[in-house]
């Protein structure tokens, strides 16, 4: 009998919104279909209230960090990955049954163990730690088989929104990446229907997680942060356009709230 593991509801909430849409191997099918994601429906019922397409959000942003990645792989094939919010999210694993012999380091605060007594795969290296709390993170990497002073490329998905200009600019200093992407969301530059939209499904979100405020960051300001100059940006409507060949949910560029940068060093 398969053992189903129920996740928290914010942990299934993206997964809910992912579906297949995105990461296509059999490894990540198998691993998907041992997760239990009942919990995450009554968020993403109230997400869908407010815009019934948010789904779409999270397809175009995992879609275009992955070719990102991708595309970094392709012109240095032996770039390390450290995904620096993992979580229960198969990204690390779909990249490891596309590139043999590659490896990923993935860091979470919580979800290390549990992650790694889901998949078997060596190539996977599970990092339990705090971003904030670098240099015994920084210790674990080294242990697991990263090298600092080889080129890596930092996968900042889904946590920007939570971590302070502080908490960024020391954990960027320690680490030192050839390149990073994130996804943001905007300060500026949003119609006021696609402001009120994000700022209603935040609060749905900030409720469940019980936080004040996720912060939001342009591609500008956290170039200056991280003193890195941006390499790669997309919106949500150049990312609907270049996925599909259309655009129905995003038909402007100041029609989305959040974007995709990759940052690397300004020399």
């Amino acid at each position: 009998m398969v053992e189903y593991i129920k996740l928290s509801e914010t942990s299934a909430l993206v997964l809910r919104f992912l579906q297949d849409q995105v990461y296509h191997s059999q490894a990540v099918k198998d691993y998907l279909a041992r997760l239990d994601l009942s919990a995450g429906k009554e968020m993403q019922d109230a997400c869908d209230a407010i815009w019934p397409h948010y789904s779409e959000v999270i397809i175009n942003r995992k879609h275009t960090i992955l070719k990102y990645i991708e595309e970094a792989l392709a012109e240095n094939p032996s770039l390390q990955i450290i995904s620096g919010a993992a979580g229960l999210d198969p990204l690390g694993l779909e990249l490891t049954q596309r590139h043999k012999g590659l490896t990923v380091y993935e860091i979470d605060r919580e979800q290390m163990p549990l992650k790694a007594a889901l998949i078997s795969a060596p190539e996977l290296c599970f990092i339990p730690g705090d971003l904030g709390d670098t240099a015994p993170l920084i210790d674990r990497l080294t242990k697991a088989g990263w090298l600092q002073d080889k080129p890596t490329f930092l996968i900042m998905e889904g946590i920007g929104y939570y971590l302070t200009p502080v908490i960024l600019k020391n954990f960027f200093t320690a680490m030192s990446p050839q390149y990073v992407v994130f996804d943001h969301l905007r300060e500026t530059g949003m119609t006021q229907e696609a402001n009120e939209i994000i700022t209603r499904i935040l609060g749905v979100i900030e409720n469940y997680i019980e936080m004040d405020k996720m912060i939001r960051y342009d591609a500008s300001s956290l170039s200056a942060l991280l003193d890195m100059r941006i390499a790669k940006h997309a919106s949500l409507h150049a990312i609907e356009y270049q996925r599909t060949g259309q655009n129905v949910y995003f038909p402007s560029e100041d029609f989305g709230w959040l974007d995709i940068t990759v940052f690397e060093p300004e020399h």
